[in-house]
């Protein structure tokens, strides 16, 4: 009876420990690739990869992924893991040219391993591969051209009225707001006014269900972090009353619901698919320099018209300078959809491979912006914007993908603001700031705390 017990856990403990050794092989079988490559690349952990402390929520990812940056200075690209999923980041602008536009054609799919055909809610622009996403891309581009942006104006200045007089009674007892949710409850408004031509009013009630379902959106569980980063979802039920109330009352707009309704007619898009926000931009870090320069509407009458808020060339440097310091997303992603040719290399990039665009760590580079940590729109003058390479900055990203929606939005919103009130930091504000690891785009854990009063005259 006891050679049987002893004959049956040594079997069992055979079994388990080649189990064992199965999966970790499984999940460590890529590991010597980069080293196998000659590429330089940052030695990974069991399971995890280089990316333990994003998955712990302890860092955000791109935190980590500035600190590989700085650890391979020197290097056009070095090599990591997300678990065992290979990834090459490139700190080249040259090679960043060449993913997002060069050899576009070769880095077309965004995230990796996103696009759940199951789940139409994922048919989401920014996430979609390249059969679903380039012909979309084709007819969705016209929505965002200098006279479709310019019939939509109106409804960006009427939400930013509306922002003004929500604000009025902070005003008047010199009140300390959050401003990024105050920018998030205008950029809701935005959305909901130029994409559906709904009165969402989230700057009167912050709580209604459309700035609800935004708020879930860049607070992440790590299955949605993994499943939907940098998604915003609309409601299937908001889309079809919206669509529906159109159709029988035959109305026609200005907006990208009108697109939508259009291609929907011709077969080309899923009604409930998920429609990508530029509130990000607005959201994204209204600094005191920004709202204290007064005279940005002084030249153009006092009126904020759709050419004078193109013109507000000082505007749009402090805000470029913003978004150099703290970009809305921390690193874009490629995968490579066709074997390829490293550009001044003897080796091929795997098809499948991701390939990290570290934006945060790209934007504070001294080599490109000197004295990084000083906040400085002079940096963005036409004449220091040519004398670096040019895809070292990249706030929204780059090539086909670039929208000026958001950049607009965000002009509006800062030149009507800065009209009327002035701000100036709280010492509820915790500098420097300090990122949440659970969100989806860059997110302060304390929030942008200014105070508020009436500008004078």
């Amino acid at each position: 009876m006891g050679v049987l017990l002893d004959s049956w856990l040594l079997e069992l403990l055979v079994v388990t420990g080649g189990l064992f050794l199965a999966i970790y092989w499984y999940l460590t079988s890529t590991f010597d690739y980069w080293k196998l490559k000659g590429v330089p690349y940052l030695e990974p952990t069991p399971l995890l990869g280089n990316m333990k402390d994003p998955v712990l929520m302890q860092r955000c990812q791109h935190e980590v992924l500035n600190d590989i940056y700085q650890k391979f200075e020197g290097n056009r690209y070095c090599g990591l893991y997300q678990f065992k999923q290979l990834e090459l980041m490139v700190r080249n602008p040259e090679l960043v040219k060449n993913a997002l536009v060069k050899d576009f054609s070769n880095f077309q799919n965004r995230l990796k391993n996103v696009e759940l055909t199951h789940n139409r809610i994922f048919e989401n622009f920014f996430v979609l591969g390249a059969p679903k996403w380039r012909p979309l891309r084709v007819m969705i581009s016209p929505t965002f051209t200098s006279g479709k942006l310019k019939a939509m104006f109106g409804i960006l200045v009427r939400c930013a009225e509306k922002l003004n007089v929500s604000l009025e009674t902070s005003a008047n007892k010199s009140e300390v707001l959050e401003m990024k949710e105050v920018s998030s409850n205008f950029t809701t408004d935005v959305i909901g006014s130029c994409a559906f031509r709904l009165q969402v009013d989230s700057v009167i009630n912050p709580h209604n269900k459309f700035r609800e379902f935004g708020r879930k959106m860049v607070s992440l569980s790590l299955l949605q972090m993994l499943g939907s980063f940098l998604l915003f979802f609309i409601p299937y039920f908001v889309v079809m009353d919206a669509i529906e109330y159109r159709q029988k009352n035959y109305i026609k707009g200005n907006d990208f619901l009108q697109l939508i309704m259009e291609l929907k007619e011709k077969g080309k898009v899923s009604l409930n698919a998920g429609f990508e926000t530029s509130a990000s931009v607005s959201t994204s870090w209204p600094s005191t320099r920004i709202f204290n320069r007064n005279s940005v509407l002084e030249d153009h009458g006092g009126e904020l018209t759709y050419d004078a808020v193109q013109n507000m060339t000082y505007l749009g440097m402090v805000v470029d300078e913003t978004l150099r310091k703290y970009p809305v997303v921390g690193f874009l992603t490629r995968e490579c959809t066709d074997d390829y040719p490293v550009l001044d290399s003897n080796w091929v990039l795997k098809r499948g491979t991701s390939v990290i665009i570290p934006v945060y760590s790209l934007h504070p580079y001294p080599k490109y912006f000197p004295e990084p940590e000083r906040f400085d729109p002079e940096r963005f003058t036409e004449q220091n914007k040519k004398s670096r390479p040019h895809y070292c900055y990249l706030p929204f990203g780059e090539g086909p993908g670039l929208y000026r929606f958001g950049l607009l939005q965000t002009k509006v919103g800062l030149a009507s603001l800065i009209s009327k009130y002035e701000f100036k930091l709280s010492e509820k504000s915790e500098l420097p700031i300090r990122f949440k690891p659970s969100a989806g785009v860059l997110s302060s854990i304390s929030g942008i705390h200014l105070s508020i009063s009436h500008r004078n005259k």
